[in-house]
């Protein structure tokens, strides 16, 4: 689960790699939407931005940050792949880009993979949508789900596709 999937949330594979679960597919979720999805801004120099990539491996690219470019996206819109230009070019997942920059300045700052990324003369603008990694049940989807009166078996069957809730024993 994780708190606002922005509107759409994504299959495993998309967030964390592998193979999808078969119950954990991206679905469309019109009740997250619709209850003002959280909409975010991070901005920061260029220079911390290149500083905090070097303090990790998976993202160091050298002394000097020469382009950043989406290059794939999920169905829900989330950044699949970016590649960081500079010394050396490096292609990386959108979560882990994410994780490197949470890592250095907060849960807070590029809050989920949904984004798009502005670069300006000094820095670099991430505008996204959303809260959390998007796989599986949406706490604020779930929250409006559950106000329209959605039983507990429909509110997990649209988040968990193919699943049924059973009495064990």
């Amino acid at each position: 689960f994780h708190a606002d999937c922005g509107g759409h949330t994504s299959d495993s594979a998309a967030a964390w790699g592998g193979s999808t679960l078969p119950y954990l597919r991206g679905v469309l979720d019109h009740f997250c939407k619709r209850k003002n999805s959280a909409i975010w801004n991070f901005a920061l120099e260029e220079s911390d931005f290149l500083t905090t990539l070097n303090l990790d491996p998976r993202t160091a690219i050298g002394s000097r940050l020469d382009g950043i470019r989406i290059l794939s996206r999920d169905a829900s819109g989330r950044v699949l792949q970016v590649s960081l230009i500079g010394e050396q070019t490096i292609v990386i997942r959108g979560e882990e880009l994410r994780a490197v920059v949470t890592a250095e300045f907060g849960a807070r700052t590029i809050m989920s993979t949904r984004f798009d990324i502005q670069r300006e003369s000094r820095g670099l603008t991430f505008q996204g949508r959303g809260y959390g990694h998007g796989v599986g049940l949406c706490q604020r989807g779930m929250i409006a789900r559950a106000r329209a009166l959605h039983s507990p078996e429909q509110i997990l069957g649209h988040y968990y596709s193919g699943t049924t809730v059973a009495k064990l024993g």
